[in-house]
């Protein structure tokens, strides 16, 4: 079968559909829109017998999900958006292919390698075309037209399945690029994520659409492939109206932005304090005032953005100041540009939904504790003495708790790539620390913190003299994490420091403040892996061999690839654990074997054995790749479908041993002598045009003259010859066949 064969079940729609936040594709709404189509077909792509209309925009399932004035560009054997140069870092770099039978590519900007390409099986390699801001490909599959749409952070493939021949069930080939550590299936979503197991983009939940506007959901599963892993895609047709739309897609996971400090509504920096990286203010602030206020002596490093900016005496901003109003005192090193739209188009995670637990965890003075992953109620590190700090050691995973409070001198270390979940507030005592621990392998961006800024109760303000604020880091403490607090206020005591990302509804630095954006995760990350990849628990931490071993057997694949590498490299996450034999061991394998993938893949690159009716595939292992037995062919079921290039000479299919059977051509002789019987082998639509006017329609009986056509697809009766020759001494007659004698 030639990649995937011309099965005819095969094929389907894959959404990359990545603005950040963007709904689930054909779900639009509940209401029913207007029919597509006219003569079960949609109005746009237009069929032999059909009239074609302006343009498929016409469709309400289709014209709504594709942007108006989008510029596309044919590059290199390619469709890609018109580039302005504005494409930013977290967006995408996706490109549709100039034939329908060749991959999709969905990538992250930047050149992460974080890429996957995604190729549907059995499709036609028919060419596309930029039509109306859209790559459309005609006829790609039986009875299916697919369009695709590209924009700046978004690519959407939409098929419109025109009848009941048309494919239901689909089958992608993915191959994903070196920056992408796994493809995990959960929830009924498929995520992509990159060599930190997080989620870079991912499906949202897939509908199919039909005429009525019925709405039905689709299936989304992956599957082993040939080469990796496949995706399954299917969707029950049965009692929709046709054509039906099918349209799952992909979405930009939320990601933590470029800026170093970002609040939603307003920020003060006080004077003399020192932020390096850029600084912004999403929204407007209810009621007067600025929305950026950076009092005097102050230095950013980066540039501002903000709605209204007060930039006090002394002030210095070494970037551009974006802005609507700005009352400047200091000095921009950068341009001034306004105006400014709002809100800023900057991406901030979504806070995780959780509840904690009701186990309470204390540190006594001077003491050290060491956690493990899970849910628990309040947390409190009581005060301990310079040079004899309160420790707190996290191991590493997702943490639940009610409420965090470390006193002063106390010190809340990551041992491994950790998330802090808090549904109230977090307070840092004075010279606090919360970060990785020292000499970890991981950084600041590797520790996560989520503050819901749930109200606590009365009694829990005691002592608090900001008892508003969803955040408090203390005098001289320390903060070494990303951290979003998203309906609070987030303050930052005199000469406290941070190191990575603060997101908050409001930021409140007060003075020597000291703020360093964070230079990303700093790589494989055990206790992600296990947490959010294979469900593992790891009870001793995440260096625990049988925990490895879980994380191991639920992301096997059958390559040893870089991924299965950063997994047992996960064993060195904690300072004073080492990877497990087995770990060392496979290590070592995929260092002496990967020089062998080539010939692993030479070996299945000759797995296609052009033969519809079978499937095809190749079990090559570097541990067992024998290129005598590794590829075999499975018969399909009796009755697959394998369709050649001619549906006038009927539907193939299989016999189930594994050979295309010919099918009963269609019927196109309509005895009518005055029309010619046609039949579109594309299509299998017959058609009878009249012939030309005059041409013989004989009926068989010369006496009666020769009949001829009119032109309109009537025969004519002719003018009978004369018999009678005047002659009383002959026989008049006249044979039908041979005439007058």
């Amino acid at each position: 079968m030639q990649g995937g064969g011309e099965r005819a079940a095969l094929g389907g729609v894959l959404v990359a559909a990545l603005f950040v936040a963007s709904a689930g594709g054909c779900s639009g709404g509940e209401g029913a829109p207007a029919p597509l189509g006219h003569g079960g077909h949609a109005e746009g792509l237009a069929r032999p017998g059909y009239a074609a209309e302006p343009s498929w925009r016409a469709i309400p399932a289709l014209g709504a999900r594709v942007p108006r004035g989008v510029r596309l560009v044919e590059r290199d054997g390619e469709f890609v958006l018109h580039s302005d140069g504005r494409q930013g870092s977290t967006g995408l770099a996706a490109s549709a292919p100039a034939s329908a039978g060749d991959a999709l590519r969905i990538e992250r900007s930047g050149g992460s390698g974080v890429w996957l390409e995604v190729r549907a099986l059995g499709r036609h390699a028919v060419p596309g075309s930029i039509e109306d801001g859209a790559v459309v490909y005609r006829d790609a599959e039986p009875a299916t037209d697919v369009i695709v749409a590209l924009g700046t952070n978004r690519v959407e493939e939409l098929r419109i399945l025109h009848g009941p021949d048309a494919p239901s069930e689909a089958r992608y080939e993915l191959r994903p690029g070196p920056g992408v550590s796994a493809l995990h299936e959960r929830a009924g979503r498929i995520e992509v994520l990159d060599r930190s197991a997080r989620v870079v983009f991912h499906t949202t939940p897939a509908y199919a659409l039909d005429a009525r506007g019925s709405r039905r959901a689709v299936s989304l599963r992956l599957q082993p492939g040939r080469t990796g892993q496949a995706l399954a895609v299917t969707v029950d047709t049965s009692g929709l109206v046709y054509p039906v739309v099918v349209d799952p897609e992909w979405v930009v996971a939320e990601s933590w932005p470029a800026e170093a400090l970002v609040a939603l509504k307003s920020m003060r920096i006080d004077k003399q304090s020192a932020i390096t990286g850029d600084v912004a203010v999403v929204d407007k602030k209810d009621g007067g005032g600025f929305e950026l206020d950076v009092d005097k002596d102050a230095a950013v490093t980066g540039s501002v953005s903000a709605h209204r900016i007060r930039l006090d005496k002394g002030v210095s901003v070494t970037g551009d100041a974006r802005f609507n109003e700005l009352v400047n005192k200091g000095t921009v090193g950068g341009a001034l540009v306004t105006p400014l739209g709002l809100p800023l188009p900057i991406s901030v995670p979504a806070l995780p939904p959780f509840e904690p637990g009701d186990q309470q965890v204390t540190v006594e003075q001077g003491k050290s504790l060491v956690l493990g992953p899970g849910s628990y109620g309040k947390l409190r590190l009581k005060p301990g003495k310079p040079g004899s700090p309160t420790v707190l050691r996290l191991e590493g995973g997702i943490y639940g708790f009610a409420e965090v409070k470390a006193e002063k001198h106390a010190r809340i270390e990551c041992q491994c790539g950790c998330e802090v979940r808090v549904k109230q507030r977090l307070r840092l005592g004075e010279a606090s620390y919360l970060g990785p621990i020292e000499d970890a392998a991981i950084a600041a961006a590797d520790v996560e913190v989520f503050v819901e800024g749930a109200k606590p109760g009365n009694d829990d303000d005691e002592g608090d003299d900001d008892p508003e604020a969803a955040v408090r880091i203390g005098k001289q403490s320390v903060l070494a994490a990303r951290l979003l607090a998203p309906t609070g206020r987030v303050r930052l005591d005199k000469s406290a420091s941070v190191t990575g990302t603060l997101v908050g509804l409001e930021l409140a630095l007060d003075k020597e403040s000291k703020v360093a954006k964070d230079e990303g995760p700093a790589g494989p990350d055990c206790a992600r892996w296990c947490a959010v990849l294979s469900g593992a628990q790891c009870p001793q931490g995440p260096s625990e061999p049988q925990c490895l071993a879980e994380c191991a057997a639920n992301l096997a694949g059958p390559w040893c690839t870089e991924q299965s590498e950063a997994l047992v490299l996960c064993g060195s996450c904690r300072a004073e654990a080492a990877c497990d034999e087995q770990g060392v061991a496979q290590i070592v394998a995929c260092a002496e074997h990967k020089q062998q993938l080539g010939s692993c893949e030479a070996v299945c690159a000759a797995t296609d054995d052009q033969n519809g009716c079978t499937e095809d595939y190749c079990d090559c292992t570097l541990q067992s790749c024998d290129p005598q037995t590794a590829i075999s062919h499975s018969p399909e079921p009796e009755g697959t479908p394998c369709p050649d290039a001619d549906k006038c000479n009927g539907d193939e299919t299989c016999n189930g041993p594994g050979t295309c059977l010919p099918g009963v051509p269609i019927a196109t002789d309509d005895q009518n002598p005055c029309t010619r019987d046609l039949c579109d082998p594309v299509t299998g639509i017959v058609t009878h045009p009249p012939e030309l006017a005059g041409t013989p329609c004989p009926d068989g009986n010369v006496c009666n003259g020769a009949e001829s056509c009119d032109g309109n697809g009537a025969c004519v009766p002719g003018t009978a010859p004369p018999v009678d020759d005047q002659n009383p001494c002959t026989a008049d007659g006249c044979d039908p066949l041979g005439g007058v004698s």
